[in-house]
């Protein structure tokens, strides 16, 4: 039995070509699973917002109704700005994919 050698193509392109052949063809009503990936994803990026939303509003509340503050109202915790700062990004791009899915 021959081996198949990567030298045997002329071009690494002709071999996606030929790898992606099948899906070029496929129609949008077949049973392949690669249709149903996109609903799938679509609901896990909405799963994973609402979660993110979820600890984000968990962390406020943890910071700002149940620890103590300073005197000045301020949170004993001096990076706070950033955690909320990266909640929102979080959030913004688990939307943006969410929407970005469902086209």
């Amino acid at each position: 039995m021959a081996q198949l050698h990567w030298t045997l193509f002329p071009s690494s392109s002709l071999l996606l070509l030929l790898c992606l052949l099948p899906l070029l063809h496929a129609s949008a009503g077949d049973s392949d699973p690669i249709y149903r990936q996109e609903p799938v994803a679509v609901a896990l990026s909405a799963l994973n917002l609402s979660m993110q939303f979820h600890g984000w509003l968990s962390f406020f509340i943890l910071l700002y109704y149940k620890l103590p503050l300073r005197p000045d109202k301020r949170t004993y915790y001096e990076y706070t700005g950033l955690w909320h700062i990266y909640g929102i990004l979080s959030m913004n791009s688990w939307f943006w994919s969410a929407v970005f899915h469902s086209r």
